[in-house]
């Protein structure tokens, strides 16, 4: 009896060590679910509901039977899904500038009629207050979302809405606030005297990059515009929590964007040259991962979906970085 009783727990756990594994499937047939599933995500750069889904899927599947394909197949996978995820990232651009666009055009008719209603005795106290507010809490929500997205489209609608901030401030701040603007202003331009001249500033080129080593260098060339933007990201946190004035806020958040617009410009020109070059080249790679870790280091790259990966489906540089990442 006691020996049966050892026994039978024995035998359970040979049975369940003699199991057979879950196999893979054959070439061909993973072949065929790596192709569906390029099929799947070409067929959805045009869906946010189901994009990312099928983009995770390609990556799994391309992770799980990459023993079984070539490499050849295995670049050639990633590569149609970065052309996929390229042409989802214009397209769910496109849809947000056109949603933003329509805000804007709504934040400008109602500010419109406010101003007009604030300029007569037809809103009671409370009634004045509250439409203030909540036109001041809209102007930072829609500053939040063009915040989100790049380029000229979308600096031309911040312009209009700093336009709409401006006057609206202009017209509703008191004296009090007034003043408190105007000190604001003033330790703003005696902190960032020092960045006066970062339009004129030209971003370094490739070349250039992978053979200097210094301060401006790893500022990829805009060194008062990368002080600039970081200056503006700690102030603008210091503004909202000391609740500064609205006017102040939208000021250092757009010198914040258009900073960090020259740099992402800057960004992508590098990454596109270095992308364009042999990988197998010692200068280039060693460029592209030191271009990595800067991007991570100065720009949070990791945590900005619209800062592109320096190394990202670069071969061998692409196995460098994702080891060099590992150590840290």
């Amino acid at each position: 009896m006691t020996i049966a009783r050892f026994l039978l727990p024995l035998l359970l756990l040979l049975c369940a060590a003699t199991a057979p594994a879950q196999s893979l499937p054959d070439p061909a047939t993973a072949t065929r679910r790596v192709e569906s599933a390029v099929e799947a995500v070409q067929g959805s750069v045009n869906n946010r509901v189901t994009f990312e889904g099928d983009a995770a899927t390609l990556e799994r599947l391309v992770s799980d039977y990459q023993s079984l394909l070539s490499m050849q197949q295995v670049e050639q996978y990633r590569g149609a899904l970065e052309a996929a995820r390229a042409e989802y990232q214009r397209f769910a651009l496109a849809e947000d500038l056109e949603r933003l666009g329509s805000e804007v055009a709504a934040l400008e008719t109602r500010w419109q009629q406010l101003a007009a209603q604030l300029g007569s005795d037809e809103l009671s106290p409370n009634s004045r207050e509250g439409e203030i507010e909540d036109l001041r809490r809209e102007i930072e929500r829609l500053n939040a979302a063009r915040g989100k997205l790049g380029g000229s489209a979308a600096d031309a609608l911040g312009e209009r809405i700093s336009s709409v901030a401006q006057a609206f401030e202009t017209s509703v701040g008191g004296a009090e606030t007034a003043a408190e603007l105007a000190s604001a202003r003033e330790y703003w331009e005696r902190d960032s005297a020092q960045t006066v001249g970062w339009e004129q500033e030209q971003p370094i080129d490739f070349a250039s990059y992978a053979s200097t080593r210094s301060q401006a260098s790893d500022a990829l060339g805009l060194p008062k515009t990368l002080e600039l933007f970081q200056l503006a990201n700690s102030t603008l946190a210091q503004a909202r929590e000391n609740n500064s004035p609205a006017a102040y806020v939208e000021q250092i958040e757009a010198i914040r964007v258009a900073s960090h617009s020259r740099l992402l410009t800057a960004v992508r020109q590098l990454v596109d040259a270095g992308h364009a070059l042999d990988a197998g080249d010692e200068r280039t790679r060693e460029a592209m991962l030191r271009l990595d870790e800067a991007l991570r280091v100065t720009l949070s790259a990791e945590r900005d979906p619209r800062i592109p990966g320096a190394c990202h489906a670069h071969g061998a540089v692409a196995q460098d970085c994702r080891r060099r990442r590992h150590q840290q």
